[in-house]
C-alpha cells in the first residue's frame, strides 16, 4: 500500500512541476517555447530509465526503500536549486541572431530543468522495475495522480502562483521522501529528511507571506524597460501568476499616450498622461488611463483619434462586443463614440481584476457603469453561448495568450483568427454590423493580408457572390484596421471612411468600390483558382486558417524559410524566423542531450545485442509518440470547445490520464486476451484516436451550443474509451517483455521517453502541415506499426 500511495504523490508532483515549469518559462521566454519543458521533462525520465538499465546490468538487487528515499530526497531538493538558478538567468532567446551566447544560456535551461525530472524519473522507473508484477496497479497509481496534478494546478497556480507551486511540488518530493525513509527503518537520514522537509515549507511559507519571487523577463520583452535587475526602484504594483499568465502592473506614472492595439493619429499632439502599464509574462503591454470620476469623455478628443475607432464612422451608437478588453482602452473609445452599450470579454481574470477593482479609483469606476459589462471569457466561448447581436465587433491587436500548461501545444496558435472565428461573429452582427480587426501591417504584407483572405474565404463558405464588397482596410503607421461588414460597402459608405481617415492622417489601403494594384486588391478580388496559384507564388504563407490548422502567425514556407526576406514595418521585422530558430535550436540540444543521455550508455548493455531489441524499440518508441500526438492533438480540439487553453489542458490531460490508468488496471485480468488479441487492440486504438478526432469535428456546433458543464460532460465521454485503451499496451508490453527480458523493463522506459521527446514539435510541425484531424490519422498508424512490429517478442513470450 505504501508503494501505491507514493507512486501516486509522485507523479502528481511531477505534472505539477512541468505544469508550473510552463508558466515560468513563459515568463523567461515566449509562451510558444514552454512545450521544450514537455520534451525536457521527457529527457528526465529517459536518463534515468538509461542509468537503471545499465545499473541492472552490472548486478540485479532488490529495490531498497532507503535508496528509494535517498533518490526522492534529491528530487526535492534538486527542484528548488533548479528553479532558483533557471529565474538568476537572464536570457533573451529572440536576440539569438545577433548574441549566439543565447545557444549556452538555452542549454543551461535545459540541463538545470532535467535534473529533477532524471530524479523523478528514477524514483519512478525504480518501482515499475521492481513491482512488475502489480505493473497493472502501479500504472494507475502513476496515471491518476499524474491526471489530479494536471487538474490540481489550474487552480494552485492561480492561488499560489508558479514559483510557490513549484516549492510545494519540492515539499511534496521531501515529504514522500521522509515517509519512505521511515517504511525503510532509516533513522541515521531522518534528520537530514527532516531538515529538508523544513527548509521546503519555510521556503514555500515565506513565497506566500512575503514579497513574491520575481522571475525576471528577458530584454527582448517590454517589462524590461521598467523592470530588470539592474534597476534599484521598483515600479510595479502588483504581480500576479494565473494559468493563463503572469500579470503585471506598474505604479501610476505620467508616460506618452500610445496605440494600444492601433495607432494614435499623428494629427493629436504629444501627450503625457497618467496611466498604469499592464505586462502578461512580460509582453503584451496595454494601459489603465487615468479617468477622473464622472468624466465627461467627450472632452478627451484623443480617444476619437485612434485607428481602431474607424468602424465608429460607419454606425452610430452602436452596441459593442470587445475581444480582449486588456487595459480597457476599447471601452473608452466606445463610450467616447456614444455607445448604447458595451460588453467585453478577456481570457484572463486578473486584467479584468487589474482595471475593475484594483484600478477602479484611478479610472472613476467607469468599468463598472452599468451600460458596461465585463465578463471572464475567452472570446469564442462567449460568442458561442451568447444571443445577443451587436452592431460593432473589435478585436484590437488581440494575441490570445495560449500559456498552456503544457505549452508543448501552442506554438503561437490562435483561434481568434480562423474562418470559423470568423463566422462566429459574423453570425453575431446585427444588419449593420461590422467585425473591426486590428493588427500590424508589414511591407510586403502578411497579418492583414492573411487576416483578409480569411474572411474572403469564410464569405465565399457563406454562399456571399461579392466577397470583396464587404472588406474594406484602413492604414495607419504601423498597424492596419480591417473591417468585415455585413451590408456591402456603398460608395458613399467608403466616401465617408476615406474622409475620416484623411482627417486623422491614415490612408484607405484596400476599397472595394475602387479597384487598385496592391496585394490587397489582388488576393481579394481574385477567383478561387487564381487565389490558389497566388497563395503557392507568394513571399509568405497567408492561405487561411482553420480551427483544424490555427497557425495564423505562421507566415513562413519551408522552401524558403531561412531566404533573407526583406520586410518593414509593423512591430518587430526579421530576416528569418527567429521563433523557429529557436525552437529548432532547442530540439537540437534536447536531442543532443538525449542522445548523450539515453541512447549512448545502451551501448555498454551487451544483453540489448540479443534479438527482439529492435522490436522492442519500435513497439515502446510507437507508444510514445502515438500517445502525446493524440494528447496534443485533443488538447487543441477543445480549446475551442471549452473556452480557453487553460481549461482545455486540464480537462484534456485529466481525462486522457485518468481513464489511461483506468484502463491499466483493467489490463490486468484481461492480460491473457490481450495477448491473443494484440494486433486487434490496436486497430482499435487507431480507430478510436481517427474516430474521436472526426467526432469533435462533428459535433463542434452542438458543443459550442451548449452550455458549460454539458460541453465537459461529453468532452469527456468522447474521451473515455480512447483513454481506456490508450492505457493497456503499456503495461501489457511490459508484462510481456517481463517474461523474456526483466532486464530489459527500464530500458523501454528510456526508449519510451526518448521518442516521447520528439513529439510536442513534431505534432505541431504535422498540425501546420495536414492539420489536427490528419495528426489523429497518423498517431493511429504508428500505433498500428508498432503492434505489427512487436509481435515477434510476443510470440516468443507465449512459448516461453
Amino acid at each position: 500500500m505504501l508503494i501505491y500511495v507514493c507512486t501516486f504523490l509522485l507523479s502528481f508532483s511531477i505534472l505539477l512541476l512541468e505544469v508550473s515549469l510552463t508558466r515560468v518559462f513563459s515568463v523567461l521566454t515566449w509562451h510558444h517555447f514552454t512545450h521544450m519543458i514537455i520534451s525536457i521533462s521527457l529527457l528526465g525520465f529517459g536518463a534515468a530509465g538509461s542509468y537503471l538499465t545499465l545499473k541492472r546490468s552490472k548486478r540485479d538487487e532488490p529495490l531498497s526503500l532507503r535508496w528509494l528515499s535517498g533518490v526522492l530526497l534529491l528530487y526535492a531538493v534538486s527542484t528548488a536549486f533548479s528553479l532558483i538558478m533557471v529565474t538568476r538567468i537572464h536570457s533573451a532567446p529572440l536576440l539569438l541572431a545577433k548574441d549566439p551566447t543565447q545557444i549556452f544560456s538555452l542549454f543551461i535551461f535545459d540541463v538545470l530543468v532535467a535534473v529533477p525530472f532524471f530524479f523523478a524519473g528514477l524514483g519512478l522507473a525504480s518501482i515499475i522495475t521492481h513491482f512488475q508484477r502489480d505493473i497493472h496497479r502501479i500504472y494507475f497509481a502513476d496515471l491518476v495522480g499524474a491526471s489530479l496534478g494536471a487538474l490540481s494546478a489550474v487552480f494552485l497556480i492561480s492561488s499560489l502562483g508558479a514559483v510557490a507551486t513549484i516549492f510545494l511540488v519540492a515539499l511534496i518530493g521531501a515529504v514522500v521522501a521522509l515517509v519512505l525513509a521511515y517504511g525503510a527503518g532509516d533513522s541515521g537520514s531522518k534528520s537530514l529528511h527532516w531538515s529538508t522537509t523544513g527548509l521546503m515549507l519555510v521556503g514555500l511559507v515565506g513565497l506566500l507571506w512575503w514579497k513574491p519571487y520575481m522571475v525576471h523577463v528577458p530584454p527582448s520583452k517590454e517589462l524590461y524597460n521598467f523592470v530588470n535587475p539592474a534597476k534599484a526602484d521598483d515600479v510595479l504594483k502588483t504581480s500576479r501568476w494565473n494559468v493563463v499568465a503572469r500579470v503585471d502592473v506598474t505604479k501610476t506614472m505620467k508616460l506618452p499616450l500610445a496605440g494600444y492595439g492601433g495607432d494614435l493619429s499623428p494629427k493629436f499632439p504629444f501627450t503625457l498622461w497618467s496611466q498604469r502599464m499592464v505586462f502578461q509574462d512580460g509582453a503584451a503591454p496595454t494601459g489603465i488611463l487615468r479617468i477622473k470620476k464622472d468624466e465627461d469623455l467627450s472632452r478627451l478628443p484623443f480617444l476619437g483619434g485612434y485607428l481602431q475607432a474607424a468602424a465608429y464612422s460607419l454606425v452610430k451608437h452602436p452596441r459593442v462586443l470587445v475581444i480582449g478588453v486588456g487595459g480597457g482602452h476599447d471601452v473608452l473609445v466606445a463610450l467616447y463614440h456614444k455607445a448604447k452599450h458595451v460588453t467585453g470579454a478577456e481570457l484572463n481574470p486578473l486584467m479584468l481584476e487589474a482595471i475593475q477593482k484594483d484600478g477602479a479609483a484611478l479610472t472613476g469606476n467607469i468599468y463598472n457603469r452599468k451600460d458596461v459589462n465585463l465578463i471572464n471569457s475567452e472570446g469564442r466561448h462567449f460568442l458561442s453561448r451568447t444571443d445577443q447581436q451587436f452592431d460593432l465587433i473589435q478585436l484590437s491587436g488581440v494575441d490570445t495568450f495560449t500559456a498552456l500548461s503544457s505549452g508543448a501545444y501552442a506554438l503561437a496558435e490562435n483561434y481568434l483568427y480562423t474562418v470559423e472565428a470568423i463566422d462566429q461573429m459574423w453570425g453575431k452582427l446585427s444588419k449593420r454590423g461590422v467585425v473591426s480587426f486590428s493588427r500590424w501591417i508589414f511591407e510586403p504584407p502578411r497579418e492583414t493580408l492573411r487576416l483578409a483572405v480569411t474572411m474572403v474565404e469564410m464569405l465565399t463558405r457563406r454562399g456571399v457572390k461579392r466577397p470583396a464588397d464587404h472588406i474594406a482596410i484602413i492604414r495607419g503607421r504601423s498597424w492596419a484596421d480591417t473591417l468585415l461588414s455585413r451590408e456591402a460597402f456603398t460608395p458613399a459608405k467608403m466616401g465617408a471612411l476615406r474622409r475620416w481617415a484623411e482627417q486623422r492622417g491614415f490612408s484607405v489601403i484596400f476599397d472595394p468600390t475602387k479597384p487598385g494594384k496592391t496585394e490587397f486588391d489582388t488576393f481579394i478580388r481574385a477567383g478561387a483558382a487564381q487565389r490558389e496559384q497566388l497563395f503557392a507564388d507568394y513571399t509568405y504563407q497567408v492561405r487561411p486558417t482553420t480551427d483544424d490548422a490555427p497557425f495564423f502567425f505562421n507566415f513562413y514556407k519551408l522552401k524558403n524559410i531561412f531566404e533573407q526576406q526583406k520586410s518593414t514595418g509593423g512591430y518587430v521585422t526579421t530576416d528569418i524566423p527567429l521563433g523557429l530558430v529557436t525552437l529548432v535550436v532547442s530540439l537540437a540540444q534536447i536531442l543532443l542531450l538525449a542522445l548523450l543521455g539515453i541512447l549512448l550508455p545502451m551501448r555498454k548493455v551487451k544483453l540489448l545485442h540479443q534479438p527482439g531489441r529492435w522490436a522492442t524499440m519500435a513497439y515502446f518508441s510507437a507508444l510514445g509518440i502515438g500517445f502525446i500526438f493524440v494528447e496534443i492533438a485533443l488538447i487543441q480540439k477543445l480549446m475551442v470547445v471549452l473556452g480557453g487553453p487553460a481549461r482545455s489542458l486540464s480537462l484534456t490531460l485529466f481525462s486522457i490520464l485518468l481513464f489511461s490508468g483506468i484502463g491499466s488496471l483493467l489490463a490486468r485480468r484481461k492480460q491473457g486476451l490481450l495477448e491473443q488479441r494484440f494486433l486487434v487492440l490496436g486497430g482499435v486504438i487507431a480507430a478510436l484516436a481517427i474516430g474521436v478526432g472526426l467526432a469533435f469535428d462533428a459535433l463542434m456546433p452542438t458543443l459550442l451550443g451548449m452550455s458549460f458543464v454539458p460541453r465537459v460532460v461529453l468532452s469527456v465521454l468522447i474521451i473515455a474509451p480512447l483513454g481506456l485503451a490508450m492505457g493497456t499496451p503499456f503495461p501489457v508490453g511490459l508484462a510481456i517483455l517481463g517474461k523474456e527480458h526483466p532486464e530489459w523493463v527500464p530500458w523501454a522506459w528510456a526508449t519510451n521517453s526518448f521518442m516521447t521527446v520528439l513529439g510536442p514539435l513534431l505534432c505541431i510541425f504535422l498540425g501546420m502541415q495536414i492539420g489536427f484531424r490528419g495528426v489523429f490519422v497518423v498517431a493511429g498508424g504508428i500505433y498500428v506499426l508498432g503492434f505489427v512490429l512487436y509481435r515477434g517478442v510476443l510470440r516468443r513470450s507465449v512459448k516461453a
